[in-house]
């Protein structure tokens, strides 16, 4: 037994590793599948989160923008230069027996004057207008002439004269020992004329003169505004006071735009009188031929008369009164400081005056008083609606024979409408005119 050879123990058998197999196939495809749409659900969840901060934040530009925009809109609206109306507060003058008007500056003022007083043209005169610049009668002051016949208007100088030249089919500057000289167009007025400027004048005094013609109606309408002007103070002997006011005044205008330095001759400065006239061009531009059309009542015409209009100092420029006169009388128009402010004489047939046609801004109630005591109680009468007073005077010396007297309250004139019968042959024309007056 001791040989035998020694076997070693036995080792216990160590069984194989266990090999891990899935218990379900499916389970596993679930699981990727659902993994696989966490993703996708995330990917797109960042999608929709980035677009909507995108859309946010282009909205917020663009409003942005859009503010930006607007405000420099506002911007530019605000600074943007306003264009404002150089006469929207004027005054306008209105014509309707001629039918024209123009606007002037609120501290201007107008007067009628007589046709006789424009040398110039008296021969073609239709009316004459004084334009004061200011209330202070030393100032010098311009004038409007409505002239019939572009051919017949001269405008006369101490050595030259403005005139329509044929031939040349042109308004001229005319100088003795001179060719002349065609003058230059400024512009047009509202109602599309040519505005001719030139100037003329003399030892005493200078002016431009502003011609529009009117070669359809054959009438020139000219402005003569100031250039140069000399104050002849020394020419008031009779009043002493007036003749020291005159002075005063000269020397205060010296003061201020002379430096204080008295000028030879006594002219006015320059630029004072520049000062006076800044505005008369675009007063002339303003200047319109066809503004009044309208206003005229054509149903008052009487088949061959004529219409007369009258128009001074009324409210919003309106016809005081429209009468229709025979078309082979003639009249004649004058202010009469102090007693009218526009006396208008008709003349028959004969050339007599027959019929007056007086505008006054007197008080009425003064008036009427007055006359009461000198002519007794009138007649109470309605002509076209309208009550008027009827004087009858016996006395020849007052220069009438029969008067209507119509008292008239508009906002800016207390007054009455005067309408007299001068001669007795002319009753019955008087009469009819009566018929068609309008007030």
């Amino acid at each position: 037994m001791d040989n035998q050879e020694t076997q070693p123990p036995l080792q216990p058998a160590i069984p194989p590793a266990p090999v891990y197999q899935s218990p379900n196939n499916s389970y596993n495809w679930f699981k990727t599948l659902a993994i696989g749409f966490t993703i996708v659900a995330f990917c797109i969840a960042l999608g929709i989160i980035g677009y909507i901060l995108g859309t946010r934040k282009n909205n917020q530009v663009a409003t942005h923008s859009t503010q930006k925009h607007a405000t420099q809109k506002q911007q530019v609206s605000v600074v943007s230069p306003t264009i404002s109306n150089p006469t929207a507060n004027w005054k306008t003058y209105n014509n309707i027996q001629y039918n024209f008007s123009f606007q002037y500056p609120q501290s201007y003022s107008l007067s009628y004057s007589d046709c006789s007083s424009s040398s110039n043209i008296q021969t073609s005169c239709l009316i004459t207008l004084i334009i004061n610049p200011s209330n202070n009668k030393n100032d010098p002051t311009a004038s409007f002439w409505l002239s019939k016949g572009v051919n017949n208007t001269q405008l006369l100088g101490q050595i030259a004269s403005i005139h329509y030249n044929v031939s040349k089919k042109a308004w001229v500057f005319s100088q003795n020992g001179s060719s002349d000289q065609v003058l230059p167009s400024i512009g047009q007025t509202k109602s599309g004329l040519d505005i001719i400027k030139g100037t003329n004048g003399g030892s005493e005094e200078s002016s431009y003169y502003y011609i529009i013609p009117d070669y359809t109606n054959d009438t020139v309408a000219i402005f003569q505004i100031p250039q140069s002007f000399r104050l002849r103070c020394d020419l008031i002997l009779q009043h002493p006071d007036q003749q020291t006011e005159c002075n005063n005044f000269y020397q205060s205008v010296i003061n201020k735009y002379g430096g204080g330095k008295t000028i030879s001759n006594t002219w006015l400065p320059e630029n004072y009188i520049n000062f006076l006239y800044s505005d008369a061009e675009t007063m002339v531009k303003s200047f319109d031929f066809t503004a009044n059309k309208n206003l005229l009542t054509t149903s008052l015409v009487t088949p061959s008369w004529k219409q007369y209009a009258n128009v001074s100092s009324a409210p919003d420029y309106k016809p005081i009164a429209i009468i229709n006169y025979p078309s082979t009388w003639t009249y004649t128009e004058q202010s009469l400081k102090g007693t009218a402010d526009l006396l208008t004489s008709f003349k028959d047939d004969s050339g007599n005056v027959g019929i007056e046609l007086q505008i006054s801004s007197r008080n009425f109630n003064d008036d009427y008083l007055n006359l009461k005591q000198q002519f007794g109680t009138p007649q109470i009468e309605t002509v076209n609606g309208k009550q008027a007073y009827l004087f009858h005077s016996t006395n020849s010396t007052n220069g009438w024979i029969d008067a209507y007297y119509f008292p008239i309250d508009y906002p800016r004139i207390k007054g009455f409408v005067a309408y007299k019968l001068v001669n007795e042959k002319d009753r019955n024309m008087w009469n009819t005119m009566l018929t068609f007056l309008k007030i």
